[in-house]
């Protein structure tokens, strides 16, 4: 359950506590400017929290066509910064699996 605290919304503490214990994501990986990038891409709403109808819409297909290409201009966006080519950002992405 990501709504750790069960106040009806997923803030960030929750969402790290969800991402690090359910979903075993390693620690020095879920920088908390990652986190930050996370939370802001899945405020569906743009509340400053996250609904459990966000975190359901991220999760299932039926995302919404204009939110899901931001996401991926925004993924583009960091890929293109921080690597040289798309074959390395997955070579590292796999290097992070294998050890994580």
């Amino acid at each position: 359950m990501a709504d750790q605290d069960f106040d009806g919304v997923i803030n960030k503490t929750d969402l790290e506590k969800f991402l690090l214990s359910t979903l075993k994501i390693n620690s020095e990986v879920l920088t908390s400017t990652n986190l930050d990038r996370l939370y802001k891409l899945m405020d569906y709403s743009k509340k400053g929290f996250i609904y459990k109808s966000d975190f359901k819409e991220v999760l299932q297909e039926t995302t919404n066509a204009a939110w899901l290409q931001n996401v991926k201009q925004q993924m583009g966006l960091y890929l293109s910064k921080n690597f040289q080519d798309l074959k390395s950002s997955f070579e590292s992405i796999d290097l992070i699996r294998k050890y994580s």
